[in-house]
């Protein structure tokens, strides 16, 4: 058996840049500037112990600034009080879901973790 490890150092590198990249995507939940990051609310994550909860939206967020109202086809970040959604985190894909309101149907499409908060982008 044979190691390349200098195929395997070319290839960490391209991962590192990869990640590099990531973090700084503007639309990242990991960006910590910003109207996100100036929220000092806390969700808490109840999915160990719930599928389903009952909560509030604390904070809307579009394009980086806190908005009031979103309306259908709008792509929204959603702070919420509690949150079953489990965020990214340590290799851990995502979950997927539906927020439901008497008035809308809202789909999660992912969620990341920001300073001990969970968020519904």
């Amino acid at each position: 058996m044979t190691v390349d490890r200098e195929g395997f150092q070319a290839e960490m590198e391209k991962q590192r840049e990869r990640a590099r990249n990531a973090r700084q995507d503007v639309g990242s939940m990991q960006v910590q500037g910003g109207a996100l990051g100036d929220i000092k609310v806390e969700s808490t994550f109840v999915g160990y112990e719930n599928l389903t909860a009952e909560t509030r939206i604390i904070e809307l967020l579009q394009n980086g600034e806190l908005v009031s109202e979103a309306h259908e086809g709008d792509t929204v970040q959603i702070l919420l009080d509690e949150t079953p959604f489990y965020a990214e985190s340590g290799g851990q894909v995502a979950d997927k879901g539906t927020l439901k309101s008497a008035e809308a149907i809202i789909e999660i499409k992912d969620v990341k973790k920001k300073a001990k908060r969970s968020a519904c982008p």
